[in-house]
């Protein structure tokens, strides 16, 4: 999904996005997301309505809380993937018997970090 290692700041302007407190404030507004429209597994977002939208999966929530910086989602699901132990967070998310309680409590760690 967004997971590249080899993704480097194009310049000093691009680097100042992949700062530790947008980062951090990237992973509170994707909590917000899945508090606000709930949490899914097996696909980025369960359909809803024009008055509710559907719930989200971290990968999805991500993407929703900073949708115009790649190089910022890349060095954030980096960041992710060392503390969930796999490379690819969108597959963390989904094995069976996660929880919202756990993604949520990842991107908490991930934002105080």
């Amino acid at each position: 999904m967004f997971f590249d290692p080899q993704c480097k700041p194009a310049n000093a302007q691009a680097a100042a996005w992949v700062s530790v407190r947008t980062q951090a404030q990237v992973c509170l507004d994707a909590i917000d997301l899945i508090e606000q429209r709930g949490w899914c597994q097996g696909t980025a977002e369960e359909p809803g309505t024009p008055d509710k939208p559907g719930p989200v999966c971290v990968s999805r929530a991500l993407f929703l809380a900073c949708p115009h910086s790649y190089v910022l989602r890349s060095a954030l699901c980096n960041k992710l993937s060392g503390l969930v132990s796999t490379r690819y967070v969108h597959l963390w998310n989904d094995v069976p018997g996660r929880t919202k309680a756990e993604v949520v409590a990842m991107l908490r760690k991930a934002a105080a970090l």
